[in-house]
């Protein structure tokens, strides 16, 4: 088994910059190397929460985008892990040898299971919680997805991800669903005690103060202190706007 250490991306910005301190408490094995990527919120405002889309995420492919950075600066065959910053790690310990499983398996693409969508398994995915391997093809893969997005700014990530998995000529897969789980599937697990992560969800509100707030509810939901990171990035010089909290009248 390999034991070299496994990157592991996010992008963050001053919006969740609570949850960014939050995740990066919870990582302490020196075989992950978490690596955070900092955005302003300024970026993301430019495509997100616009009048008459569908969805509240439409148009922003900034996380892609870094993704096919990473990809470009890591030697070729090694993985790394593009994920959102929204996570709740409940087994920290067990993630590398996790992880290994696919790695050994020379798996190209691993996502989050998302739920029974489709007959095809890797067309039940969440691309919020990725592993990947940096080949050519995963390359040419991420770049076909900016192409195709720029124009579809009425398109969110997995309207376009998905259905190129379709003629992607290497392996994917999902990620055990007892083991890498989203927040409303929590609840179904038989052996909770064995859940690695959780992500968490939230409504698809225009509003981001609403949706922020239910992902602090979330993370206190599974006995996290959410106000110690909340102060903490409020202490540097977040406004309670900025981390979508709503000020009492």
């Amino acid at each position: 088994m390999s034991s070299e250490p496994i990157r592991w991306f996010y992008a963050y910005s001053q919006r969740y910059e609570a949850l960014h301190y939050m995740f990066k408490d919870m990582i302490k094995d020196p075989r992950i190397a978490v690596t955070p990527l900092f955005v302003d919120q300024s970026e993301f405002s430019k495509t997100t929460y616009q009048e008459g889309t569908h969805h509240f995420f439409c148009g922003c492919f900034i996380k892609q985008e870094m993704m096919l950075y990473a990809m470009k600066k890591l030697p070729i065959g090694s993985y790394f892990l593009f994920t959102d910053v929204d996570l709740v790690v409940l087994n920290q310990h067990k993630l590398y040898d996790f992880f290994q499983d696919y790695i050994q398996r020379k798996v190209d693409m691993v996502y989050m299971y998302e739920g029974q969508n489709s007959d095809i398994p890797y067309m039940n995915c969440n691309v919020g919680f990725a592993l990947i391997r940096v080949s050519e093809i995963t390359i040419a893969y991420f770049e076909e997805v900016l192409r195709q997005a720029k124009t579809s700014v009425d398109k969110f990530d997995m309207e376009i991800m998905q259905p190129l998995f379709r003629t992607f000529p290497g392996t994917i897969e999902t990620f055990d669903r007892t083991k890498i789980v989203l927040s409303n599937h929590f609840m179904d697990i038989a052996e909770k005690q064995e859940v690695l992560v959780v992500q968490l969800l939230c409504g698809n509100n225009k509003d981001y103060h609403i949706n922020m707030m239910q992902k602090y509810s979330g993370a206190k939901a599974f006995g996290v202190q959410i106000e110690t990171y909340l102060e903490a990035a409020l202490r540097n010089g977040r406004t309670p706007d900025e981390i979508g909290l709503r000020l009492k009248a």
